[in-house]
């Protein structure tokens, strides 16, 4: 039996590491960093948290609650968890974990999830 590598399409490729192909190129869209810090603005606003706060290496219950809603929020947009990552300087797992464990307070916790709902309608509502 012979073992052959999987082939590639270089569209496909090229989609999935976002460069062009020949004299094609594409642009990777700013839309997420832009939705990132406009969520991190409102979360700190929220909060009462400066942004140097939100994104230090704490972890203080106001801090981490705050940076957990967050990656939360930003996750809820479609934004990928490396990119969070990037934003928040921590690994991709961190993320994952954060957002997971949001999920599992907003469905046992009445008052988390009216607190999540209020960060929410703050983002949205300005």
């Amino acid at each position: 039996m012979i073992l052959t590598q999987p082939t590639v399409s270089p569209y496909a490729y090229a989609g999935f590491v976002g460069q062009g192909i020949g004299n094609k190129i594409s642009v990777k869209s700013t839309a997420p960093e832009k939705v990132m810090q406009h969520i991190a603005e409102k979360v700190c606003e929220y909060y009462d948290l400066s942004m140097e706060q939100l994104k230090e290496k704490c972890r203080k219950r106001y801090a981490l609650n705050a940076r957990q809603v967050a990656m939360y929020m930003m996750r809820s947009k479609g934004i990928t968890f490396m990119a969070i990552a990037d934003f928040f300087a921590k690994d991709h797992t961190t993320c994952i974990w954060s957002c997971d464990s949001v999920q599992d307070h907003i469905d046992t916790d009445e008052t988390y999830r009216r607190e999540v709902t209020g960060v929410k309608v703050f983002i949205s509502g300005n």
